[in-house]
């Protein structure tokens, strides 16, 4: 549906963005196997398995925050497009990046441009909620192994 100046720059950045939010969704939701692995087999004990629970809230709420802003820019995105198409009389696909206001801006997901600092803003908050997931994944699983050695 969009032009290719706008489609082929910014369904890479979108792609590499689904790809890496649903990795961290899938590994915190492996940890969650493990917790219960670890109590089923008796490795764990109940207070054990609370103790290896605790964290993995803030993992889920940074990334449907991060999925769901993305979500909500996305609808934005597409009104935009549809918004000028209708008013320059012309089909949504012929719409150019050059036709819309802050192209750049409204576009990014994970990659700005420097001469322009407003597009830095959601790019910045993606790359480093993503990172923040990461290191609370890490920790997370870090846990169940030091329960593992101390056992």
């Amino acid at each position: 549906m969009l032009h290719n100046s706008i489609y082929l720059p910014y369904e890479r950045q979108k792609r590499s963005f689904k790809k890496l939010i649903s990795s961290l969704f899938g590994l915190a939701g492996i940890y969650w196997l493990v917790i219960y692995g670890l109590g089923w087999a008796g490795i764990a004990s109940v207070e054990d398995v609370r103790i290896l629970r605790s964290g993995q809230s803030i993992i889920y709420f940074v990334l449907l925050t991060l999925w769901g802003v993305e979500y909500l820019r996305e609808v934005k995105r597409l009104t935009l497009v549809i918004e000028t198409s209708n008013s320059m009389a012309k089909q949504p696909e012929l719409v150019t990046s050059a036709d819309l206001p802050d192209y750049v801006l409204k576009f990014s997901v994970l990659k700005g441009t420097l001469s322009n600092l407003r597009t830095m803003i959601f790019p910045t908050i993606n790359i480093l909620g993503l990172a923040l997931c990461t290191v609370f994944i890490a920790l997370q699983y870090s846990r169940a192994v030091l329960l593992l050695v101390h056992r």
